[in-house]
This record gives structure tokens, C-alpha cells and sequence, in this order.
């Protein structure tokens, strides 16, 4: 059972879910800093929901990555449980239908609860993280990974969490939720940077390999510096109030990591995807405090 156990928690993949964990906190916090009062149970549902969106995409992307040859036992990976033989992939598949199952369930409580707007993200979220690697849509595979990510763990979740507690429209937590999307994406592009040559021998198609390395790094350096513009925008603009530019404290570990991804290389990123996701959670932590408080 332990061992059971323990499978099935490496297949979430845990060390990751801070990527679902920042919008939901941005989206909450949004919420409570225009006054809305959240009720504890919402806001355990919104936190819970959006985490087994990002589980169950986490699930499938490991099955058909695997139908799909994609990864080797040299393959970089947080979950290893297919490869190595210690779950079988439709097994995982299955486990993913239930966990989106549960996810939708949250989202109608919500919706029962008074909060119907919230089912149009979640079953959004849900369609684009099964198609994430899923046919027909299998996006990942068409080098689309990245704009779709930016938009269904940017916007779309911070929407979602806000929707969720109570907050009402969609148009300022679509800006509010800008930065938490730029940095997200970025996570993933990290980790196509540090495949790029791995991904072009065994003909995988990302945006890395379309656009070619140095664009791709040109790419990588705008997504972790449009955080920091778009926040001071929205500061200027009075969408946001001045706390919000305490995000700029991460900005030396931003510049670092533009500057370390400069040449291609394994060795030289192999944990460019780490440092991206590390400035994500601090960012994203900041910016949410900075939202909670009352303006």
C-alpha cells in the first residue's frame, strides 16, 4: 500500500504544483483585497480544484508521452513511474479521469453555491489539460505548449480562483493574472531551452525547435522581464497599488537566469527549469501579499 501510495504521489508530480498554487493564491487574494469575505470552505475547494487541474494534466501527460515514445529512461522527469514500469499508463489515465472528475465536482458545488461563472474556466481548464498531450488536440506536440500554458495557468486559473470565492467580472483579474502567466510559461520554455537539442534529434516539435535557439532565448528573456513591466504598468495605471512593486525584489534572480540561459547546453541548464519555477513562487507570493492588502 505504501509503495502504492507513494506511486501515485511521484505521478502528481508535487514539487511542480506551485504553478498551480500561485494563481489560485493570486486569484484569492485579488478577491479579498477588493473586499470580498471568503468563506474557508471556498477557498479550500478553488485551492484543491486548481491543483488536481494541473495533477490531472500532469497524469496524462505522462501516458501518452509514453504511447508517444517521447521519453527514455535518460529523460529528464519529475515522474518516473511509467517509464520504469511501476505504474501502467492506462492505469494512470484512468486516475486522471477521476481526478478531473473531482475537480468538476468542486467547480459545481461552487457553482450551486451561487458562483455558476466559475464552471465556463474550470471545464475550459479541464478540455485544454487532457488535450495538453491527448488527441485530438495534443497541443504540446504542435509546439503550442507554451501559449496555451500562458493562458490556462495565467488568466484562465487566476479567473478561476476569483470566480470561485466570490469575486465577480473577468477583466481585472485578466490583468492581475498577466505576470503569473508570463512566469509560467516561462517554466515550461526553461525546460524546452535545456532539451533543445535532445527534442531536435528525435524530430519533437516545440516552439524552441521551431524558432531556433537564440530567438527561443530572446523569448525566454521577454517572459521573465514582462512580469516586472506589466506589474509597474498596472501600478501606474492604478489597477494595482504601489505594494505590488515589492515583486521587483526578484528581479536579480530574473537576470540571472536570462543571462545563464544565454548558450544552449544540458550541463549548462539543467536546472534552468527549477530557477524559473523557484522566481515563479517568490513572484507570484510577493504579488499575491501585496493584492490581499486593501487598497
Amino acid at each position: 500500500m505504501g509503495k502504492s501510495l507513494a506511486t501515485w504521489v511521484e505521478a502528481a508530480r508535487p514539487f511542480s504544483l506551485t504553478a498551480s498554487l500561485i494563481p489560485v493564491l493570486v486569484g484569492v487574494a485579488l478577491a479579498m483585497g477588493t473586499g470580498v469575505t471568503i468563506a474557508w470552505w471556498r477557498f479550500a475547494m478553488v485551492l484543491v480544484g486548481g491543483v488536481l487541474l494541473q495533477v490531472g494534466t500532469n497524469m496524462v501527460n505522462d501516458a501518452y508521452d509514453y504511447w508517444k515514445a517521447v521519453d527514455s529512461e535518460i529523460t529528464p522527469r519529475a515522474s518516473r513511474v511509467v517509464i520504469e514500469g511501476r505504474l501502467d499508463p492506462r492505469r494512470e489515465l484512468r486516475g486522471a479521469y477521476a481526478v478531473f472528475g473531482f475537480a468538476l465536482a468542486l467547480a459545481i458545488v461552487l457553482a450551486w453555491a451561487g458562483t455558476p461563472a466559475v464552471l465556463i474556466p474550470v471545464l475550459i481548464g479541464i478540455i485544454a489539460g487532457f488535450g495538453y498531450t491527448a488527441p485530438p488536440l495534443e497541443y504540446k506536440y504542435r509546439g503550442l505548449g507554451i501559449p496555451v500554458v500562458f493562458v490556462m495557468m495565467g488568466p484562465l486559473m487566476v479567473w478561476a480562483a476569483y470566480l470561485g470565492v466570490g469575486g465577480q467580472g473577468w477583466w481585472l483579474p485578466t490583468l492581475v493574472a498577466l505576470p503569473v502567466g508570463f512566469l509560467v510559461a516561462a517554466i515550461l520554455h526553461a525546460n524546452d531551452l535545456r532539451d533543445w537539442e535532445d527534442d531536435r534529434q528525435a524530430h519533437i516539435v516545440t516552439l524552441t525547435g521551431v524558432l531556433g535557439f537564440v530567438p527561443a532565448w530572446w523569448l525566454y528573456a521577454f517572459l521573465l522581464l514582462a512580469p516586472y513591466l506589466t506589474v509597474t504598468l498596472l501600478v501606474v495605471g492604478h489597477w494595482l497599488s504601489a505594494w505590488s512593486l515589492a515583486a521587483w525584489i526578484t528581479f536579480p534572480a530574473a537576470w540571472r537566469s536570462i543571462r545563464q540561459a544565454r548558450w544552449p547546453g544540458r550541463e549548462r541548464l539543467a536546472i534552468l527549469d527549477q530557477r524559473t519555477a523557484q522566481l515563479h513562487l517568490l513572484f507570484g507570493l510577493l504579488l499575491a501579499l501585496s493584492l490581499g492588502v486593501p487598497r
